[in-house]
């Protein structure tokens, strides 16, 4: 991911006040390929519904061109603990406060 990557992804987020923003998957492992998606975890200070996450997704998707994928550390906490390691062992955090 290129530090304009970076910058665009935090940019668009803080309107939202995350307080940790990471990238995990292809990305950060460093072998991502053209057709590859963006994988991002994020914990958002401010409440955020359905329609607000979806703005979100496609505020970044349209500002970067690739397409994303948005874990929200709520979620994650929630899931398989299986997938859970599976962020954790490549997660690349880009932002934290």
């Amino acid at each position: 991911m290129t530090p304009q990557q970076t910058q665009q992804i935090i940019t668009h987020l803080l309107p939202y006040q995350p307080t940790r923003i990471g990238v995990f998957g292809s990305y950060a492992r460093g072998d991502n390929k053209p057709d590859s998606d963006l994988d991002l975890l994020v914990n958002f200070g401010v409440p955020m519904d359905l329609i607000k996450l979806m703005n979100v997704w496609d505020t970044l998707e349209d500002a970067l061109g690739v397409h994303i994928d948005l874990v929200t550390e709520n979620a994650l906490k929630r899931s398989n603990p299986r997938v859970q390691e599976s962020i954790a062992s490549d997660l690349q955090v880009i932002y934290e406060v």
